[in-house]
């Protein structure tokens, strides 16, 4: 729970390099919110690595445990969503991004998690192919926002 602000902070961090305007503070009260309620629980997973001379983190990424209907495929229904992936900027290229999402995968699969799901940012689509992840396939992804 100590890593909660500095969860929140390495997202705002994930949006500023996608380009996103993250100035409205909603979002990180709601964010904050939401780990400190799912951390607890497990429905969200963690992985962090720390500074090694000052306090914080340096990098992190969440893991999103989704329990859906069970599928051919998919029989458990068991998937779960990889986000939140950041390194501030003067820690990158040491391997730290990569670090943990090794260790969300090892997770997913101690868990039992059938499917691994992620957006990329063109930064980050090296390492997730590198690590097996494909282009989902299957029909048009599509969405609406309410």
């Amino acid at each position: 729970m100590k890593d909660v602000a500095e969860l929140v902070r390495l997202r705002g961090v994930m949006y500023h390099g996608m380009g996103v305007d993250d100035s409205n503070d909603e979002w990180k009260v709601v964010t904050a919110r939401r780990l400190t309620s799912e951390l607890p629980r497990a429905t969200i997973v963690g992985g962090v690595v720390e500074r090694r001379f000052e306090p914080g983190l340096c990098g992190a990424g969440l893991l999103r445990l989704d329990e859906v209907l069970g599928s051919p495929r998919f029989p458990r229904g068991l998937v779960a969503h990889v986000g939140s992936v950041a390194v501030d900027l003067e820690w990158r290229r040491r391997g730290i991004g990569e670090s943990i999402l090794r260790f969300l995968i090892d997770e997913a699969r101690a868990l039992g998690v059938e499917r691994l799901e992620l957006h990329a940012t063109p930064d980050g689509e090296g390492i997730y192919r590198r690590l097996g992840f494909e282009d989902r396939g299957g029909g048009v992804e599509l969405r609406m926002n309410l």
